[in-house]
């Protein structure tokens, strides 16, 4: 790994996480849309596993801030947003499923604002969760009661159970260290547990066909340091004694389509254009939505496995 500094930035340039293989191709050249004086960053693919990431990446110390400066607290969302801010919590509330035959113990890692944590909670389940912002962490305690780890799972070290259910929805994707966070999940598990994961799809219709240029919800950089596909997150969860059961590409929220697709347009738009906008896209993201889940393009990739206790 080396150390970048450029403009007072520190980057890194990292080897492929699944494979180690110093040798990879550029895959694709995306357009800053951050603070970060960047014209862009590149997403590179292993020659020799296809494993995706992002490199050079900013460093654990420069994400951090990052992430800080461009949260927007809830008070100064527009009512458009928090429109969408209910949806998404209406969506995590009906898709966000759980095998019942299975224990009652959850540990979800990147678990935000708790939503999925508290809906189980409430059906007397034993929750758990784990999150890089102590200030989120606080805010789920304090509101729900509920115990949030704070930090990389991997670098947990007080975390005094094991677990029926590890969850990682849109966490993944964000990690330094996928392999060893997979890993760590391994151990954590009871053997009958089930790890639920869901990421970004980087084949997925709109990055292929680059229908939103650099804001396909693939991208996100640089706070997306791995773009999946299916074939690296199976190699990723077998490399660690993991079987997949089930695959899946779920319906997308098509707002969040017609998002990307006003901002590849104009970067820049009043929220009640936006709002204007996000209603008139409403037929034609509905219908990409669902052309690219029936054939295997979504925007997302659902994954649930078991410990393949022959190899763990």
């Amino acid at each position: 790994m080396a150390v970048l500094n450029v403009d007072n930035m520190l980057y890194e340039t990292v080897n492929c996480n699944l494979c180690g293989s110093n040798e990879y191709r550029l895959y694709r050249k995306i357009r800053n849309t951050t603070p970060i004086d960047l014209k862009c960053w590149n997403v590179v693919e292993c020659k020799h596993c296809g494993l995706r990431f992002t490199n050079p990446r900013l460093t654990i110390k420069e994400i951090t801030k990052l992430y800080h400066e461009c949260n927007v607290p809830t008070k100064h969302l527009t009512t458009i947003h928090r429109v969408i801010l209910f949806l998404r919590k209406i969506k995590i509330s009906l898709t966000r499923k759980i095998d019942n035959n299975l224990g009652n113990s959850i540990l979800d890692v990147g678990c935000g604002e708790g939503i999925f944590l508290a809906n189980h909670k409430a059906k007397s389940y034993d929750v758990y969760g784990l999150d890089l912002n102590e200030h989120l962490a606080q805010a789920v305690y304090e509101e729900c009661g509920i115990k949030v780890f704070v930090g990389e799972l991997s670098d947990i070290k007080d975390i005094p159970k094991k677990f029926h259910h590890i969850t990682m929805y849109h966490s993944l994707e964000h990690s330094y260290d996928p392999s060893q966070d997979i890993k760590t999940a391994y151990k954590l598990l009871h053997d009958d547990g089930k790890i639920y994961i869901e990421v970004p799809n980087s084949n997925s219709i709109d990055v292929r066909w680059k229908i939103f240029k650099d804001y396909s919800v693939s991208w996100s950089l640089p706070f997306h340091t791995f773009h999946f596909t299916e074939a690296s997150l199976s190699a990723l969860l077998e490399k660690s004694g993991f079987r997949i059961t089930k695959v899946k590409y779920p319906v997308f929220l098509p707002h969040a389509y017609s998002c990307a697709l006003i901002r590849s347009v104009k970067e820049n738009i009043n929220p009640e254009m936006e709002t204007f906008f996000l209603i008139a896209l409403f037929p034609f993201t509905f219908w990409l939505s669902l052309f690219s889940s029936f054939f295997k393009k979504s925007a997302y990739l659902y994954v649930e496995a078991v410990k393949n206790n022959k190899n763990g």
